[in-house]
């Protein structure tokens, strides 16, 4: 297959049909666990919850089995969105479509997430912290951030450039990962192609994460007006070493 030519689109405007196949359905039940953990531990009970950077709706779908909830995702991509939108038809779940940096909810949550690394998408520290005020805006006063995030100035070993070739039904993807030249975290430019009966259609996508160190992150929470309950690694909730990246941070405004 030639890699001529498609023209780059936006961001999970290709991926958005498959994203579940290559990513969610790998890492959602991690993400899942990790959440009901936290809410047990630090006692987090709410009625309501916005999902920022809420993809497909995967965790959204799995919140909607309590009819009790009011619940809004929110999500800049538009193809991402028309995913969720199908798999959350008739289950009450408000979709909007913005940028976490511009939040405007309709009403403020007892509780924000942001699953998927959402925060690592934010690659200026003017866009980390109009992001975090965003969320507390939306937020009431004591209600809850619950996030995962990849940290960057730890001791792990920051990723070389790989090429990854993945082969599924009516599908061929290759991934190109290299780090980024400016700071610490990634480029992945994705190389997707969806095969059907009308042809094939492929594109061009480039996906740019910063990994924050916990030296900026959790400073700039607190000038957004949280307060830090936790910090845990995904796997086991326990305290995060000094080579774990990918953690999950709990938060309460005021």
């Amino acid at each position: 297959m030639s890699r001529a030519a498609p023209a780059p689109v936006a961001p999970y405007a290709s991926l958005a049909p498959v994203y579940d196949r290559l990513v969610g359905d790998a890492r959602f039940e991690l993400i899942w666990e990790a959440f009901r953990r936290s809410c047990r531990h630090h006692r987090i009970g709410f009625r309501s919850l916005a999902d920022i950077g809420c993809g497909t709706g995967r965790f959204l779908h799995r919140l909607s089995r309590n009819p009790a909830l009011r619940l809004c995702g929110v999500d800049r991509s538009a193809a991402m969105l028309r995913v969720a939108r199908r798999r959350l038809a008739g289950r009450g779940v408000r979709l909007l479509r913005q940028d976490m940096t511009r939040l405007a909810l309709p009403e403020p949550a007892d509780l924000l997430t942001a699953n998927f690394c959402t925060l690592n998408y934010l690659t200026e520290p003017a866009a980390l912290a109009l992001a975090l005020r965003a969320l507390a805006a939306n937020s009431h006063c004591n209600g809850y951030l619950i996030f995962d995030i990849i940290l960057g100035g730890t001791t792990g070993r920051t990723p070389s450039a790989v090429r990854q070739l993945i082969e599924a039904p009516a599908l061929h993807a290759v991934w190109d990962i290299r780090p980024a030249p400016r700071f610490e975290g990634t480029i992945v430019s994705t190389f997707t192609c969806l095969h059907g009966t009308r042809g094939s259609n492929c594109a061009q996508e480039v996906h740019l994460q910063r990994w924050w160190p916990a030296a900026t992150l959790l400073p700039a929470l607190a000038r957004a007006g949280f307060r830090v309950l936790g910090l845990h690694r995904l796997a086991d909730h326990a305290p995060p070493g000094p080579g774990d990246r990918w953690v999950q941070v709990v938060a309460r405004r005021g």
